[in-house]
């Protein structure tokens, strides 16, 4: 049996690269990492469909800056839930702060974004009215500001998911958005100014 040995350890090893190299080549191609920060449903949608189908007119363009900057904030919020369903109890309390916190902050990032169609600074001359003139499309690039805000947050909370091994995943449907979409818009106007007053 002794002299047999080296025979069937040397099979053993061919019969092992053997298989190893099988299954190297059989094995299915790993699917190409997505890049979520330029392949995601929201920009996907509002970049190819909504806003290129818009007039183009300051109103249309600060409801769509508008809608673009709350389904970034939707996805931003269900990401801390997500964060926080996961997390000890002892951090539940700080997730849902960084949550508050960093909303106010975007929030109120819309007013700088809103600044350069605005004689905040002064106008022309260096002179300062009694109160901030804002132009029409001004509204429109302070929720772009927040927007991209609310995006930058969501990535990162997407990046701490990832370290839990949470799956990532969008909330944020097409379809559900424009029946939304058509039911703020056929919505009598004194509702639709009592909901932008709450």
């Amino acid at each position: 049996m002794k002299k047999y040995l080296p025979f069937l350890l040397t099979a053993l090893l061919i019969a092992s690269v053997a298989l190893n190299i099988f299954l190297v080549a059989t094995k299915e191609p790993a699917a190409t990492p997505v890049n979520i920060e330029a392949e995601n449903p929201i920009d996907d949608y509002f970049f190819n469909e909504h806003f290129p189908n818009q007039g183009g007119s300051a109103i249309e363009y600060r409801m769509g800056a508008a809608n673009y900057k709350n389904a970034w904030a939707a996805e931003m919020n269900h990401a801390y839930d997500r964060l926080e369903d996961r997390a000890h109890a002892d951090m539940k309390l700080r997730i849902r702060e960084s949550k508050s916190l960093f909303t106010a902050f975007a929030e109120n990032e819309i007013y700088l974004g809103m600044a350069p169609l605005s004689d905040a600074y002064g106008n022309e001359i260096g002179e300062y009215g009694e109160s901030i003139h804002y132009g029409t499309g001004a509204p429109g690039m302070g929720s772009e500001v927040a927007a991209a805000l609310y995006k930058k947050r969501t990535l990162e909370i997407f990046e701490y998911l990832s370290y839990i091994s949470e799956p990532i995943s969008f909330i944020f449907d097409k379809d559900t958005f424009l029946e939304t979409l058509e039911a703020s818009e056929a919505a009598p106007a004194s509702e639709q100014a009592t909901a932008s007053d709450e």
